[in-house]
């Protein structure tokens, strides 16, 4: 279940149970394959565990136990119809001891060393974790993308 080069994460924290159970280790190949290199240099850099999908370590479903938070499933009905998870580019997840408004915060404020590791965009307004992205995108700035889920004020 090791990735050649990922030494804290495993396959399964990256893909959906269902994928995992029909093509284990190839499942990676549902992600770019920056995706996990960016999700361990992020663990390198702050040096704390990184929550991504936990259903592997858990014994049954809960209403705590994460499977949507890396690679989706066209048929997922979580996020949008278009969802960039939907094509292997982005993650969600929590840092151990740090809130997600504070590492969103710092992510728009010091962006030099994030954009290093591959990250281009984050979703606004996820106050229970945080979404970050490898769009590929023609500009050089984080690139902040409006929470689908969010409603409009007005």
């Amino acid at each position: 279940m090791k990735i050649t080069g990922i030494k804290n994460f495993i396959v399964p924290e990256f893909v959906p149970r269902e994928i995992w159970g029909e093509f284990e280790m190839n499942s990676i190949r549902f992600l770019s394959p920056g995706l996990m290199h960016v999700a361990q240099k992020l663990r390198d850099y702050f040096d704390r565990p990184i929550e991504i999908n936990n259903w592997y370590f858990r014994s049954s479903y809960s209403k705590n136990v994460n499977q949507w938070r890396g690679f989706r499933t066209p048929n997922c009905n979580v996020g949008s119809k278009l969802s960039r998870h939907k094509l292997g580019l982005c993650l969600d997840l929590n840092i151990k001891g740090i809130l997600p408004k504070e590492l969103q915060e710092d992510i728009r404020i010091n962006f030099k060393p994030y954009k290093a590791m591959g990250i281009t965009a984050i979703e606004a307004d996820t106050p229970t974790w945080t979404h970050i992205s490898m769009e590929n995108t023609l500009q050089d700035d984080l690139w902040v993308i409006p929470n689908p889920n969010k409603k409009k004020d007005g």
